[in-house]
């Protein structure tokens, strides 16, 4: 009975998993539109604000490990 319960599982969670990963967020309507509005000064501001936020998430975290070899 486990392992039927097991299977089930896994063959749930292998249909599930590319969908979730295949999910993009949608912007809401009202983001839309408000970008619809920016002008050339804004466009420069949020391509900014876009680069800091990708060189921030490029920076390596550290690791547990090395977290706990501090202390």
């Amino acid at each position: 009975m486990k392992k039927l319960q097991a299977r089930l599982l896994l063959i749930i969670v292998l249909l599930l998993a590319p969908q979730a990963f295949a999910a993009e967020a949608e912007l809401p309507l009202d983001l839309i539109e408000m970008l619809g509005e920016l002008d050339d000064e804004d466009n420069a501001s949020l391509a900014d604000a876009i680069s800091e936020i990708e060189s921030n998430s490029n920076t390596e975290k550290p690791q547990i490990k090395e977290l706990k070899n501090e202390k």
